[in-house]
């Protein structure tokens, strides 16, 4: 079977021709057979180069977006803080008016009870 494999084999230009020798298979490939597998190698070799220089590009694109989202992360951290500050202020003034004013209510009370028992 192996001499008709390599007979077939043989005829066709486009397969490399075998023989085996002992234990061992021994390839024999035409010149233009070796420069079609080296070119298919090149070729692809290529492609590779291509899909990894892709791929770190996308590595930096997604590491730039990371930064950029802990920067944005941190600017609303920033203003989170500044807006409860801002907020604590307000309260504070709030309540601080509303004691103002129920003084002056009480003063006031007391000023006319003082004026109405004297009459």
């Amino acid at each position: 079977m192996l001499p008709a494999l390599s007979y077939s084999q043989s005829k066709s230009e486009k397969y490399p021709k075998q023989t085996v020798i002992g234990a061992d298979t021994v390839v024999i490939l035409s010149l233009s057979q070796a420069v079609e597998m080296n070119e298919s190698f090149l070729e692809m070799q290529s492609k590779i180069d291509s899909i990894n220089s892709f791929a770190d590009t996308l590595k930096s694109v997604v590491i730039l977006k990371q930064y950029e989202v802990q920067n944005i992360n941190y600017q609303f951290d920033k203003v989170n803080k500044q807006l409860d500050r801002r907020y604590v202020k307000e309260h504070r003034l709030e309540v601080g008016k509303d004691i103002v004013l129920c003084i002056g209510a009480v003063t006031g009370f007391i000023i006319a009870s003082d004026l109405l028992n004297e009459k």
